[in-house]
């Protein structure tokens, strides 16, 4: 490793030596969903700076703004891919009965073939109950997904928003339990977590995950999803609570998905020991946390015998 560019550990340093050359040959660093990015063009900038032959860059996004040597233009799903999806989804939210020839050729030219955005159309169906007619998304084509998320982002009920501004904000999937008991404590307004919920994955805006042993369910946010929710929180008047109870969320732990295969368990064991920890060092009291502990316990009964 050159040492111009500083010892490895520091992150950027290192990713800077890294692309100029490595000890174990050509790399290809590929960079997914690059318009998520804080700032996309000083990184490309940095990126096309650093980068040097044989090691490679793929890039991939929906805006158009970053060209590099070989630009690969990469269409929709086809009509019948999108049909597929179609059936699957609409099977999946309960109105697979009621999708028609003729609805599934309007969500295909609507959609232009973006699996995202058939899902979202598909879900404003499935919140109504019934087939409604595919809106015109008034947007280009590299903003019609933004538009489409503005656009059933104002149609969400006050809970639903709530929820999503909340999971958002952190990039963890996280147990629905830690979820309602950050919204449910006793200095909030009383609200329908679960019924947040399923609007929310019924409009596409979150993924649920059901852990088989124990029902126990977990809440994740497709990225494109979480950046427009991150957005949408630095301007909320609602902004300071909602990132009171992020913090909250945080006492729970960070998971990957990979993480769902050991259930709640570990996610509600360390939650009370992060509890007990705050106790131990008077940022809280016992009894300003009994209400939230007792619905978590409640929610999960094993917790009580390792813990308690």
């Amino acid at each position: 490793m050159s040492k111009k560019w500083g010892p490895p550990h520091k992150p950027i340093n290192f990713l800077a030596s890294t692309l100029t050359g490595s000890d174990v040959g050509p790399l290809l660093f590929v960079f997914d969903n690059f318009e998520t990015v804080q700032n996309p063009a000083e990184l490309y900038s940095w990126l096309d700076t650093y980068v040097r032959l044989p090691n490679k860059i793929l890039i991939t996004t929906r805006h158009r703004e970053f060209k590099g040597d070989y630009s690969v233009e990469v269409g929709g799903m086809t009509e019948e891919q999108c049909d597929e999806l179609v059936d699957a989804t609409a099977s999946s939210l309960g109105i697979g009965n009621l999708v028609t020839p003729q609805y599934r050729r309007e969500l295909y030219q609507e959609s232009d073939g973006h699996p995202y955005v058939v899902k979202i159309l598909l879900g404003e169906s499935a919140k109504e109950k019934r087939l409604t007619k595919v809106e015109r998304i008034i947007a280009t084509k590299d903003d019609i997904l933004d538009a489409l998320f503005e656009r059933t982002y104002t149609r969400l009920s006050p809970a639903a928003r709530k929820v999503f501004l909340t999971i958002s904000s952190w990039r963890s999937v996280v147990p629905l339990v830690s979820v309602e008991a950050a919204l449910l404590r006793p200095d909030h307004e009383r609200m329908d977590v679960a019924a947040a919920v399923d609007e929310l994955h019924r409009c596409s805006f979150i993924d649920v995950i059901e852990f088989p042993e124990d029902h126990q369910l977990f809440l994740s946010v497709p990225l494109v999803a979480a950046v427009f929710g991150r957005r949408k929180l630095a301007v909320a008047a609602s902004r300071q609570e909602i990132e009171h109870d992020v913090q909250f969320l945080h006492l729970f732990g960070a998971m990957q998905p990979s993480d769902i295969r050991h259930g709640v368990g570990p996610r509600v064991t360390r939650f009370v020991k992060s509890i007990a920890e705050l106790i131990s060092r008077n940022k809280t009291t016992l009894e300003q946390n009994a209400p939230v502990l007792e619905f978590v316990a409640r929610r999960y009964p094993p917790v009580v015998d390792p813990i308690f």
